[in-house]
């Protein structure tokens, strides 16, 4: 349900009253020494019309390693004036309650737009109580079984610290990217990103709209051929000016400015170009183009909006991949280990379950068996264990064969020159990478074979994901994710650039498909530090 919660003044006095009558606000102490110094009580209102169960409740909350302050309320207007006045930081809700329930509470909640971690406590399990889980639900728990209480109670409030570090960081990256916008856009001159290449990642809207004598490259195409076609070819002493901004691109060369003049449209004019590198030895350029009578503005504050947004970007992946990692343990640690104890439990019944009953027995190992199954992979789907412990290329060996045995197509994997340590979060960006193209390949390429390849030369980390399959138009395919269609390959794109590289596909229809992702390495990886040749083959 949605919509705003109206309250009415006499049922907030009526509920105020409830409380003061039934329940006090009581304090639970955790473990000792456990709670961090000076930290906040977790307020816990209790939802509940029994005191005894109350007192359950409270009773398996002895063992949480934080204190806790309880309210108890029977009633919907004393759980609004709960809501509203006292701010608790969870909810434990009784499913059935004498002209109150779990359900109305909960539209009661949203209502509210307050984000409350809300945990249904049940005398049995049924599907109007596993229906509240898809209603917003944190968890349920049977009263008959409390031991979980505990470990639920922190899942819940570590899930509501993680969505309110995801909010913050992405209302942060907003921020930054509106500044870093605003920032390129009111400089009355013109300015574009470069990456590596020199291809053009970004400009401002003098570089678009502004009214300029001569037409400037649009963005995604290469600043180096405009150089090369449109500045007359003289030189610098030693260099040309294309050989000057690759070694700026390169992360070797040195700022540097130069003019040239324009007989573009029967009008003279003279320009002058700024080259300066990208900071934090990332490969990639900031190109300044203007009338010689301007003056460069602004560029401490663009490149710390640059900056900014890049380092929020990293953090706002980072934010995703703990989430992952997060979920994908709960699913192993408390979801599998459930299953697994189900699974234990029918075996040990089959036993002594007459013989008119073992086709049915049978039928629930294998739905058991299928579910533990699917929670598994799940739990590697989002973040495999693999790539924690082992590195990239024992993840990339897991997705190869998973995806083998999901599709028959048959995938090689090959590795050569291999540093002995790459960072962390190029590691993630790779396997994202590769995980993403090979599902596209299963979903939409109709291929016979793929392979992946992962390759060191020099300071370059290059991965490479092919396939023999139907290929592609590749503008039809940006048109329609820029019209509202399916982000792959821009997301792709994105993760490759916040990872410090460049994304290149290359495609045609009928002709397969073939992604190829470039990562800088940094100081710190060593190129003389390798490994052997790798090749896996998998079949099925």
């Amino acid at each position: 349900m949605s919509g705003t919660l109206k309250i009415d003044p006499g049922k907030v006095l009526s509920g105020r009253a409830e409380i003061a009558s039934a329940a006090e606000v009581r304090p639970v102490p955790g473990v000792a020494g456990a709670d961090p110094a000076g930290a906040a009580p977790v307020r816990i209102l209790l939802v509940e019309d029994s005191p005894d169960d109350a007192e359950l409740v409270l009773f398996e909350l002895r063992s949480t390693p934080f204190e806790i302050v309880s309210k108890r309320v029977d009633s919907e207007n004393g759980f609004i004036d709960a809501l509203l006045m006292w701010r608790p930081d969870v909810i434990l809700c009784d499913y059935t309650l004498p002209g109150f329930d779990a359900p109305q509470a909960l539209d009661i909640l949203e209502k509210t737009q307050l984000d409350i971690p809300f945990i249904v406590v049940s005398g049995a399990v049924s599907e109007e109580v596993m229906a509240t889980l898809q209603r917003g639900a944190t968890d349920y728990l049977l009263k008959r079984n409390l031991t979980r209480l505990p470990r639920a109670l922190e899942n819940a409030l570590a899930q509501a610290r993680a969505r309110d570090e995801k909010l913050a960081a992405e209302a942060a990256y907003r921020v930054a990217d509106l500044q870093r916008r605003s920032i390129l856009n009111t400089l009355n001159t013109r300015i574009a990103l470069l990456d590596g290449s020199g291809a053009i990642l970004a400009t401002n809207r003098e570089w678009v709209l502004g009214e300029w004598a001569q037409p400037l490259p649009e963005m995604g195409s290469n600043y180096l051929d405009f150089v090369r076609i449109a500045i007359p070819p003289w030189n610098v002493p030693g260099e040309s000016i294309p050989e000057r901004i690759q070694a700026v691109l390169n992360g070797g060369g040195r700022p540097f400015s130069f003019e040239y003049e324009d007989f573009t449209g029967g009008t003279r004019k003279w320009y002058l170009i700024h080259v300066l590198p990208l900071e934090d030895n990332e490969r990639g350029a900031v190109v300044r183009q203007d009338d010689v009578t301007d003056r460069m503005l602004s560029h401490v504050a663009l490149q710390t909006a640059i900056e900014r947004q890049s380092e929020l970007s990293r953090k706002h992946i980072a934010v995703q991949e703990n989430e992952r990692r997060a979920l994908s343990l709960e699913l192993h640690d408390e979801v599998g280990q459930s299953l697994s104890a189900l699974k234990a439990n029918l075996l040990r019944l089959a036993d002594h379950v007459p013989e008119a009953q073992q086709t049915a027995l049978a039928d629930c190992l294998a739905a058991s068996e299928a579910a533990l199954s699917r929670v598994h992979k799940l739990s590697q789907s989002l973040h495999p264990h693999q790539l924690e412990q082992f590195g990239l290329m024992e993840a990339l060996r897991w997705l190869v064969d998973r995806q083998t045995g999901a599709t028959g197509m048959r995938i090689e994997l090959r590795a050569e020159s291999m540093p002995g340590d790459l960072p962390k979060f190029l590691q993630t960006s790779c396997f994202r990478l590769a995980q993403e193209a090979l599902t596209n390949v299963q979903r939409h390429a109709q291929a016979q074979s793929a392979s992946i390849a992962v390759k060191v030369s020099g300071r370059l980390l290059q991965l490479s994901i092919k396939d023999d399959g139907k290929g592609f138009d590749l503008a039809t395919e940006y048109d329609r994710a820029a019209s509202g269609g399916s982000l792959g390959l821009l997301g792709m794109q994105e993760r490759a650039q916040l990872a410090g590289g460049q994304l290149r596909i290359r495609t045609h229809p009928g002709q397969g498909t073939t992604i190829t992702a470039i990562f800088p390495l940094s100081d710190e990886q060593n190129p003389d530090e390798k490994v052997g040749a790798q090749q896996v083959t998998s079949a099925q």
